[in-house]
């Protein structure tokens, strides 16, 4: 049977504060402290070993029953935890018990007293599912005090209380189921709906649009489902001017609460992504950059940021990604390669953490950066990580663009004994996926069709079919979507003129409308 490493991964996860207030406060205990040992001995491994550990403790007893020891210094790690982050949730279920220990002591008055206390700050940070656990105290108080002429009437007051607990719970949870399937569909379909699909939407369509209530007739958790939910189905069905000013929607929604940046910065970052997602769409890119600075110094308005290895993961996805995302899209190299070392280093510190989908857009926009600067082995690397890792597993077209940035990549690296077995490898794999086969047949021909000419007139001339036959396409939506991530055309273009691929993109990005500059997978999402 496997060993648990449970508790060895849990103190790898301890960030340096955690560590100091995890030794502080064993410091403070009385009597001998052999778990320290355990502690120490798991902190210096670099992978679990609990052979070398035995060997470690030798006689010591607790080698006899490491379980129990590494179960004991487990729960100790996570009771120092519990009192280093005191959540907002674990404060108000603090004062639950101390809501029962006034009662069951007959401070009757000094409980109601705190129970007023806490309902106030439930209601005023929408923590509404911790209601029903106050109500059955209150309602314990009241039946305790047998106050005939009022026992009705608080009776049907704490009723009133927990009704709207409930309904509150209900909506917000109906909400948020809605809009997981939208952005499941989205992330399984990207933005080209079939009219199956959509019509498996309907339901949840009318959920988030249908409703006449307005802003400050709703909660912010009603809000922010509601609008977060709308935006990913726009999208989904191609209405992106509709979807970017509902992303505005959601993040004034936050404006609107700015305590829940604090107590919910997960949901703030996932807002914030997707807002920049459709700001993608549009070519705003000065108003990402704006908002990547504001990502990396979220600090002043959450605290606790440092200590949340989950929320540091967050910022990465938003704050450096996102920079290298715009580089990328504006074909701005000298920036792009100065940020990729702070990439590098953040998908390696990160890597557990980031969604394959996250991880794989992040080694596609250093691969085009890598490419744009000439860099083509390091470029080939990142492109082999998303086909040896995560190809199988991400939207078609994605996974389709990957495959045609490898192709190019190649033919510059003039690997031609690799030729024959690209295409045979990338044909089988691309007919596997669900995705236009009449484009993808047109690029893979053509592809081939510059893979086998080798003479340089010939290649030209090759080139200049190819761009002719490409030209064709122009405006398919299927087309355009596969040229959003990288697009082949320009690289065609500028080999054919004997000008740089990046002096063809800043010519091509200047004569496209704001509405036309599609980067719009070449970026992360967020999701809450």
């Amino acid at each position: 049977m496997a060993k648990s490493t449970d508790l060895f991964d849990l103190i790898h996860s301890l960030s340096g504060n955690e560590k100091r207030y995890f030794m502080m406060q064993t410091a403070l205990q009385s009597g001998h402290k052999k778990y320290e040992r355990l502690y120490k001995l798991m902190e210096k491994q670099k992978v679990y070993d609990e052979k070398l550990i035995m060997k470690e403790l030798g006689k010591d007893p607790m080698a006899r029953q490491l379980s129990v020891a590494k179960n004991y210094l487990y729960n100790l790690i996570m009771k120092c935890l519990e009192g280093y982050y005191h959540s907002f949730g674990a404060e108000v279920r603090s004062q639950i018990t101390r809501i029962e220990i006034l009662y069951y002591k007959g401070l009757y008055k000094q409980c109601s007293t705190l129970i007023t206390r806490v309902k106030k700050k439930i209601k005023s940070s929408e923590r509404y599912h911790l209601m029903p656990e106050v109500l059955v105290w209150e309602r314990m108080l009241v039946v305790r005090k047998e106050d005939l002429k009022r026992y009705e009437k608080n009776i049907a007051r704490i009723k009133v209380d927990e009704d709207e607990a409930i309904a509150i719970i209900q909506e917000v949870n109906r909400l948020r189921y809605a809009y997981n399937r939208i952005y499941a569909t989205y992330l399984r379909r990207g933005r080209g709906l079939k009219p199956n699909e959509k019509n498996a939407l309907e339901e949840d369509r009318k959920l988030m649009f249908d409703t006449h209530k307005k802003d400050k007739d709703m909660t912010f958790n009603e809000r922010y489902y509601r609008y977060s939910g709308q935006a990913y189905y726009c999208l989904s069905v191609g209405e992106f001017k509709q979807a970017l000013s509902i992303t505005r929607k959601v993040l004034k929604t936050f404006d609107d609460y700015p305590v829940q940046i604090a107590l919910l910065p997960g949901n703030y970052l996932s807002a914030l992504m997707t807002h920049l997602l459709m700001l993608f769409h549009d070519g705003q890119y000065d108003e990402i950059l704006e908002h990547c600075k504001r990502v990396r110094n979220l600090e002043e308005v959450v605290p606790q940021l440092k200590a949340s290895k989950e929320l540091l993961v967050r910022i990465f996805e938003v704050g450096p990604t996102y920079e290298l995302a715009v580089y990328s899209d504006i074909g701005d190299v000298k920036r792009g390669m100065a940020l990729i070392p702070e990439i590098e280093q953040g998908l390696k510190q990160y890597h557990k953490y980031i969604s394959e989908q996250g991880a794989s857009v992040i080694n596609f926009n250093m691969a085009i950066i890598y490419f744009l600067a000439g860099e083509y082995k390091k470029s080939l690397h990142c492109i082999n990580r998303i086909i040896n890792e995560t190809i199988n597993r991400l939207m078609p077209d994605f996974a389709i663009s990957v495959y045609l940035l490898r192709f190019l990549l190649h033919i510059e690296l003039d690997n031609e004994s690799l030729y024959a077995y690209l295409i045979r490898s990338t044909y089988r794999q691309i007919q596997k996926l669900e995705f236009n086969t009449e484009i993808t047949d047109i690029l893979l021909q053509q592809i081939k069709a510059l893979l086998e000419v080798s003479d340089k007139q010939d290649q030209e001339a090759q080139l200049v079919a190819t761009s002719k036959v490409l030209k064709k396409l122009k405006g398919n939506p299927d087309m355009e979507n596969l040229m959003s991530f990288f697009d082949i055309r320009q690289w065609i273009d500028s080999r054919i003129r004997g000008v740089s691929l990046v002096s063809v993109m800043e010519e091509d990005l200047k004569k496209k409308p704001p509405d036309k500059r599609v980067a719009f997978f070449k970026v992360p999402s967020g999701v809450g």
